[in-house]
């Protein structure tokens, strides 16, 4: 039987009363008939009725084509097969359909009480329909349930007429109830002659699988006006969840399970809401039709779960940030939210706005696997290269201490816009330890990380506490020392962060490119640096100008007088290089990606999907120190600045240069083109999704694989042609 949404078959192994001494040799039947015969891949297996987890468990030792949800004990598959079903009564029930993201994230299906009104009976209570059953009476549905075991219908908040007599009066015969959707989780052919000549219900929804004794019984239900969705689709939970583990085990691993079951629930919502549009044809037609549209190169379900996840998250920001500017929308005539969820158009959409831009940049990957620094590694090369530069920032730090008879008091370190605190991680722990050296262990060392409100900040205290797995040295919190502390602050740089004069040393390396605002939408590029468009450049350059001296002065203001700031801008140097083109590669990132997007969207979205940030020159990133009118010329001393070209770490393992002698891809095109992507996905990924925000989440989603997909096939074609080398400007300031 082929699985409707992409190239994931699966057949039932069923293994009922069988000595165990039989049951291998009955489960390598399966294992044989998946690994040859030319499947190879094509078929998958996963777990059904009478067949448990540790026999799937056996079966997945045999061969590699076993979904089971096997990698997160956490996750039920009971509870995914029931949120997918679910996630199609939302489609089928709702005016207007909740999706999972809204559902789960918002916790706004059983507080308004979407489903209050309908009336459901659920057939069956095990696993999967005492779920349903919960879920929907919480929901403020009138929820009847029945089961051949009558004490299992006891579910909380639903009407057990298990122990009614047949046609009483009270309660008759469970598919005698008139109701908005009969859900029957329990055997097949549940649905006879008889019983389908005297339903009352508008849909048959449910996790049965063959829930109609013979086709005379489904032709008769559906001439009483009953509307069947396949089990196909409204059983494809598990799967789903199956094929998350097995397209993105690493996100599956991590994540909690309400962040799969909301997945679950809404791809299996939308499906159902295709599903609903094909009037004409039969159930078993309809999901051929489906099928057969989405052939070819679409995307896995399951690779498109983490995308979801970000995507979701970012909603119930958004959700939270409306209620709150809705609180005060007496005084104001359109909060700057909902401004912000118009479709982009430089024709009808308002003014960009700052939470406009801070939504463009969203780290990429599962929160708390702290993707964003294992995919970027490029930035910890950069940041080695600030070595000497901050060394030299903590040793002057040091001294100024000794000069004001300070030492021993709290000495505070911030890293400004740390993303997962990965790449930075290394430098902290030389600081930390040339605090240490100097000044003993009485000091207290004082670490704080800045980034915004929705940083990965799980990922944060991981990665400092040794929680995950890294091939540098241990971080500073496992050295045994009780006297070093670790702080956050989730505030925006453009606000103040910490007390004015309290901290010792500050730094910030690739972050600070990021403008407040997108000053207007770039009529020919994605980005500021490659914009041919006089009046665009100018705007992005003013407010550039504008930001710097605003964030600038900030962190002069938190600074002690006599200490440090470091500083690792992205740069446009003097040649003209910045992020991904420079003289030695034959084609640009920004322009490929502009060039990609372009084939793949609408001029609207094109124009709407733009970095808020500038690449500045080494005199931008300069002026307000100048001693010719500088701002801040009078409180802040220049120690040294320049700027410096850092290689593709991928491009040069490639290529064998550089101290990458091990790399794993080298000289394998495919292989480098798959592990060096992801680099430039990490940062640019909300970017995208913003531009295309006036669609579906999924489609959102699967036109941004699209696109990085096919970037990944240039460079596989031509690899020594792209590459993301990396253009800084270093500097060195000192508070006066």
């Amino acid at each position: 039987m082929k699985y409707s949404f992409r190239q994931l078959f699966f057949f039932d192994v069923v293994v009922v009363n069988v000595p165990f001494c039989l049951q291998l040799p009955l489960m390598s039947h399966p294992a044989t008939f998946l690994t040859f015969q030319s499947m190879n891949g094509v078929m998958y297996t996963g777990c059904d009725m009478n067949t448990t987890l540790e026999d799937m468990t056996m079966l997945s030792k045999q061969c590699d084509f076993v979904l089971a949800a096997i990698g997160n004990p956490s996750v039920d598959p009971n509870n995914c097969t029931a949120f997918g079903v679910l996630g199609a009564l939302d489609a089928a029930l709702l005016d207007k359909p909740a999706y999972g993201s809204e559902v789960m994230h918002s916790a706004i299906g059983n507080e308004h009480g979407l489903m209050a009104g309908k009336v459901i009976v659920v057939h069956g209570c095990g696993n999967v329909g005492a779920t349903v059953a919960a879920e929907l009476a919480a929901s403020g549905a009138t929820v009847y349930t029945f089961d051949l075991l009558a004490h299992r219908a006891n579910v909380p908040g639903c009407i057990n007429i298990s122990d009614e007599t047949p046609g009483a009066t009270l309660h008759p015969n469970w598919w005698e109830i008139k109701c908005d959707a009969l859900v029957p989780c329990s055997s097949s052919g549940l649905f006879t002659n008889e019983v389908a000549s005297e339903i009352d219900t508008r849909f048959i929804i449910g996790a049965t699988n063959l829930p109609f004794a013979n086709s005379s019984a489904y032709d008769t239900a559906t001439s009483r006006g009953a509307r069947y969705i396949p089990e196909g689709c409204t059983s494809a939970g598990a799967v789903i969840v199956d094929s998350v583990e097995h397209f993105d085990s690493d996100s599956f691993a991590a994540s909690k399970p309400q962040d799969l079951y909301g997945f679950v629930r809404e791809v299996v919502a939308k499906k159902t809401a295709r599903l609903l549009k094909e009037e004409s044809r039969t159930p078993v037609e309809a999901v051929q039709h489906l099928v057969a549209r989405q052939e070819g190169n679409r995307p896995a379900i399951g690779s498109l779960f983490t995308n979801w996840l970000l995507d979701s998250a970012q909603k119930a920001e958004e959700a939270a940030l409306k209620a709150k500017s809705t609180q005060k929308a007496a005084t104001k005539s359109m909060p700057r939210m909902a401004q912000m969820q118009r479709p982009f158009s430089s024709s009808a959409a308002p003014g960009p706005t700052e939470e406009e831009a801070a939504m463009k940049h969203l780290p990429y990957g599962a929160e708390g696997t702290g993707y964003y620094s294992e995919a970027t590694k490029g930035c910890f090369d950069v940041i080695a290269n600030a070595k000497p530069l901050v060394l030299e920032a903590v040793r002057r730090a040091l001294a100024s201490r000794q000069a004001k008879h300070t030492v021993g008091t709290p000495f505070h370190v911030a890293d400004f816009g740390t993303a997962d605190a990965g790449t930075s991680l290394p430098l902290i722990c030389e600081v930390v330890r040339a605090v240490r050296l100097a000044e003993g262990p009485a000091t207290p060392i004082v670490v704080c990380y800045e980034d915004q409100p929705a940083n990965d900040w799980n990922s944060v205290f991981k990665r400092v506490h040794g929680l995950l797995k890294s091939d540098d040295e241990e971080p500073f919190m496992k050295w045994g020392d009780d006297n070093v502390f670790v702080l956050a602050a989730g505030t925006s740089f453009y606000k103040p962060c910490f007390p004015a004069q309290t901290l010792d040393l500050a730094f910030s390396a690739t972050a600070m490119h990021w403008l407040s605002v997108t000053p207007q939408f770039l009529p020919d590029a994605l980005h500021s640096a490659c914009s041919n468009d006089l009046g665009a450049s100018t705007a992005f350059a003013q407010q550039a100008a504008k930001d710097w001296l605003r964030v600038m002065t900030l962190r002069e203001n938190e600074l002690k007088r006599g200490w440090q700031l470091v500083l690792v801008n992205f740069a446009k140097d003097e040649q003209g290089q910045f992020l991904g083109e420079t003289a030695r590669l034959k084609h640009s990132m920004h322009r490929t990606f502009a060039e990609l997007w372009e084939r793949l969207v609408t001029p609207e979205e094109f124009e709407a999907t733009n970095f808020p940030n500038q690449y500045r020159s080494l005199e931008d990133t300069m002026a307000p120190f100048e001693t010719n009118g500088g701002a801040l010329a009078s409180s802040m001393a220049v120690v040294s600045a320049k700027t410096e070209v850092v290689s593709c770490p991928f491009f040069d393992a490639f290529h064998g240069l550089g101290a990458n002698a091990n790399y794993a891809f080298a000289g394998d095109a495919a292989g480098h083109a798959k592990n060096y992507v992801p680099t430039t996905r990490t940062w640019s990924n909300s970017t995208f999704l913003a531009g295309v925000a006036g669609r579906a989440p999924l489609e959102q989603t699967a036109i941004v694989d699209e696109l990085f997909k096919t970037y990944e096939q240039r460079v596989f074609e031509a690899p020594g042609e792209h590459a993301m080398d990396y253009v800084h400007a270093y500097a060195h300031m000192e508070k006066k």
